[in-house]
């Protein structure tokens, strides 16, 4: 099981950008994880025409996924793999692509929508079901977090295709064509059993697949940590943000620390 993170795995995450850890949750923190998932799916999205990106915060929400995401050893791995004493819950989020969604997601990094700044953020991309490439698994680029890009935020549709392209912004870059330049980059993906997840750091450049098989819907939980350097930036200016993760309670170098982004870990 992976409650235990390795000397060896942390180098690897800061070295790739992005990890397999295997068996990240045992078969009652999976089971509580699928009935936090499968109640968010009767929670109505704000905006039915972007339904794929809005299944967030969950967690205030949903006791299970609240458990998951708060009360079980995630937050001390993830601190673990930032080499940070305190670590801040961002949001959760629940990936369910269906067979009709069969366009890859865009390739993007993640922190650039986040209003987070200063240091080090992750993901833990958990596999709610079994998943293959089949059913719209993620692609990362290697090594690309260390390239500390970042990219305007894309427009897109519920789908995750670009819908819109804004001109880049102050302290921000166009986002290339990185599916023109496969060859250029060294890409990593793995299959995942259910309980595994993908870590990866919030700069890291990934996308989806889409989901081409015949009858599988790919499930996949998303939870995002900021460690103890990171402070609150003010997007709203900014195309493209996630309004979401506006925080009202906080201001530009605010630390983290809120209602909406709980202190979650924390050691001398």
């Amino acid at each position: 099981m992976g409650e235990q993170i390795t000397e060896h795995q942390i180098k690897m995450f800061e070295q790739d950008g992005a990890i397999c850890i295997r068996n990240l949750l045992n078969d009652a923190q999976l089971e509580t994880l699928k009935i936090g998932a499968h109640k968010a799916m009767s929670i109505a999205p704000t905006d039915p025409g972007m339904y794929y990106f809005k299944r967030i915060r969950l967690w205030q929400k949903i006791s299970q996924l609240k458990e998951i995401c708060t009360e079980s050893h995630l937050p001390r791995i993830a601190a673990t793999m930032l080499r940070t004493k305190k670590l801040n819950l961002l949001y959760d989020q629940l990936f369910v692509k269906d067979t009709t969604m069969v366009e890859r997601t865009t390739w993007h990094n993640d922190q650039p929508y986040w209003p987070v700044r200063g240091g080090s953020a992750l993901s833990l991309w958990i596999a709610v079901e079994d998943l293959d490439a089949s059913m719209g698994t993620l692609e990362f680029i290697r090594g690309s977090h260390l390239w500390n890009a970042w990219y305007q935020p894309l427009i897109g549709s519920e789908h995750g295709t670009i819908k819109s392209m804004p001109e880049a912004q102050k302290g921000y870059i166009p986002m290339p064509d990185f599916e023109a330049e496969r060859d250029q980059h060294e890409m990593i993906m793995w299959d995942l059993n259910a309980g595994d997840a993908i870590v990866f750091n919030a700069l890291t450049i990934h996308g989806s697949t889409g989901n081409t098989s015949s009858n599988a819907i790919r499930w996949a939980y998303s939870i995002r940590y900021a460690g103890k350097e990171n402070r609150y930036f003010d997007v709203r200016n900014i195309p493209g943000h996630n309004i979401d993760l506006e925080n009202p309670a906080l201001k530009t170098n605010d630390p983290l620390d809120s209602e909406m982004f709980p202190v979650v870990y924390q050691t001398t």
